[in-house]
């Protein structure tokens, strides 16, 4: 079906049984799922931010799990929304960059 770059805060790398369910509804619909914590890794390296940026860019779709506010989630969602990437956003956030993304046609903008 195509790569899904999936974004979620790094406190709930492996623990956080919502994740863990979108990368399973993720698979069953045959998508390649990428993890930045997985695919990537984790630390302060520029090198590690530019091999994340670049997973972003060959995505077909990113999916953002945005339950908390997190630098660098919000780093990955405004990077996909530049490049004008299919996003399905998840988050309870409120604020002006939101406001202003939902108005876009690459934007499903999902509360939880």
């Amino acid at each position: 079906m195509g790569i899904v770059y999936l974004s979620y805060p790094f406190a709930l790398f492996k623990c956080d049984g919502n994740v863990l369910r979108i990368k399973d509804s993720l698979s069953r619909l045959g998508y390649k799922i990428v993890d930045p914590f997985e695919d990537v890794g984790v630390g302060l390296h520029p090198s590690l931010a530019e091999k994340d940026l670049k997973l972003i860019e060959k995505a077909d779709m990113v999916v953002v799990y945005l339950p908390f506010e997190s630098s660098q989630t919000a780093m990955e969602l405004f990077y996909a929304f530049l490049k004008r990437k299919k996003i399905k956003l998840y988050t309870r956030l409120d604020g002006p960059f939101f406001e202003l993304i939902k108005g876009s046609q690459d934007v499903e903008f999902h509360r939880i």
